[in-house]
């Protein structure tokens, strides 16, 4: 062996280590590590050249295909992580959606109709019955009140002066009541004696008569003397004026007993009158307390503590709130969608955003005179904590379908006058689909072509999709902000 081949053998474990470490480096090196590696590569196989008339020929061809074989592996390295960072940049740019699956349901469309709450009974006015100067106002407008409450006093000096004036009159009449029955008493007893008296010279004169007519008999037949008749006679005489008297004193106690039932009946009618006067005077004295004569809201009082209250202008309005009725005005296209007792809903957003339930109970067979508005009543079923003028809007329901293809409104992309919904394929690929719009009430929207139920469809990102294209479903709707977020990465 020369003493070449024997530095050849030397030096070729040295030279194929180094080869192999360079290739391992090259392998285990991302795409960068490796681009970077490929001036070394080239320094050692410039270097390889520089030594190839110390080496055989064979280990020079072995070492130019280990440092081809390297090359050719950094190169593959380098291809493959530039297809992984395209890979990753062709993934950064996929449009976020948003998926949800086509359901059936039903749809109605409405159109809404306002009005303000009003009284079923309409305002109370709350005129005083007595005019005077205003001594307290115990309510304010928007207070709530109920039946029989003081709202306001008027001075009342004069009238309770006037009321003690009417019970003394009363007490008077009674006094007076109770004289002119004693005094009728009394002659009713006069009269009571006088039938006596009457009765006794009745008896007298008829026991004289007996007499007188037996003495003339004795005088016709000369028994008796004309003196003893004259005598007989004389008595009788007398009985019979005894009678007469009796008789005037009877009639005259008859007129007196008359008088004064007569007086005692004037009495008892002046205490009658007197009584009322009194009772006028008290109730009277009730109306300078001027009370609610029902329970609802003061709309309105318009008097001040040292005013002066009329008989001729409300002092108080109250809107009667135990029965409210909402008063709208329903155009004529509307109107054939309402119907006596329909139960509606009442959106009062003052007080909830949930709706209240009310009935229609009375519709307007002609327009308001110069409109085209029929005046429509809705009777509410809960009135808790409404007052009347709050505004109230009604949902009139014109058409109404059962058991369709549902999306929602927001699903649906208008393009060049077509309606579309991205559907979501298979791999997350867009079709733009063209579908036939029927009921949209601005949440739902009813789809009558094209799409079956059970399918899925982009409902937020939809506006930034178009047909075919690779999209990244990041989850279902769950709300508006999901929507913003959504909108706001695409358009980032």
């Amino acid at each position: 062996m020369t003493e070449e081949n024997r530095e050849n053998r030397e030096d070729s474990p040295d030279s194929r280590n180094e080869a192999l470490r360079t290739r391992n480096l090259a392998a285990e090196a991302t795409g960068e590590e490796a681009e970077n590696m490929i001036p070394e590569i080239r320094r050692k196989i410039s270097d390889t050249k520089k030594d190839m008339p110390k080496r055989s020929r064979a280990g020079i061809i072995f070492f130019l295909i280990l440092a081809v074989f390297i090359v050719a592996s950094v190169l593959r390295i380098i291809q493959l992580q530039m297809e992984e960072n395209e890979k990753e940049a062709e993934e950064a740019v996929l449009t976020n959606v948003q998926a949800e699956q086509v359901t059936k349901g039903d749809i109605s469309q409405s159109s809404p109709v306002s009005g303000r709450l009003v009284s079923s009974e309409g305002d109370i006015n709350v005129i005083p019955l007595v005019s005077g100067e205003v001594t307290e106002v115990f309510v304010s407008e928007g207070d709530h009140v109920t039946a029989g409450q003081a709202l306001f006093t008027i001075d009342s000096t004069q009238a309770e002066i006037q009321a003690e004036q009417a019970e003394a009159q009363v007490r008077q009449a009674e006094t007076q009541v109770d004289q002119a029955k004693i005094q009728a008493d009394q002659v009713q007893t006069q009269v009571k004696q006088a039938e006596l008296s009457i009765r006794s010279a009745q008896d007298n004169v008829d026991a004289l008569k007996t007499s007188l007519d037996r003495m003339q008999s004795l005088y016709d037949a000369g028994t008796v003397s004309l003196s003893d008749l004259e005598s007989v006679q004389t008595q009788y005489d007398n009985a019979v004026s005894q009678y007469d008297n009796a008789v005037l004193q009877h009639d005259t106690a008859l007129m007196q007993y008359d008088n004064a039932v007569l007086q005692q009946k004037t009495a008892d009618s002046a205490l009658t009158q007197a009584k009322l006067s009194a009772d006028a005077a008290s109730s009277t004295l009730r109306y300078y307390t001027v009370t609610a004569p029902a329970s609802g809201t003061a709309k309105t009082v318009s008097v001040t503590a040292g005013g002066a209250a009329a008989q001729t202008s409300p002092a108080v309005v109250i809107s009667d709130t135990s029965s409210l009725t909402l008063e709208a005005e329903v155009s004529e296209y509307l109107i054939n969608s309402v119907t006596e007792g329909q139960q509606v809903e009442v959106y009062i957003r003052s007080l909830s955003e949930d709706p209240y339930t009310g009935t229609v109970t009375e519709i307007a067979d002609t327009p308001e005179q110069g409109t085209y508005t029929y005046d429509v009543r809705i009777t509410l079923a809960d009135y808790e904590n409404m007052k009347a003028g709050m505004l109230a809007e009604v949902p009139v329901i014109t058409e109404n379908k059962t058991d369709v293809v549902l999306v929602p409104s927001d699903a649906v992309v208008t393009k060049r006058g077509q309606s579309y919904v991205a559907v979501l394929t298979e791999g997350d690929i867009i079709e733009l689909r063209p579908v036939t719009v029927g009921i949209d009430n601005g949440t739902d929207a009813e789809i009558t072509s094209s799409l079956r139920e059970g399918e899925m469809i982009v409902v937020r990102g939809q506006d930034y999709v178009s047909d075919g294209e690779h999209v990244r479903v990041v989850g279902q709707q769950n709300g508006p902000a999901e929507q913003s977020d959504a909108a706001e990465q695409n358009r980032s």
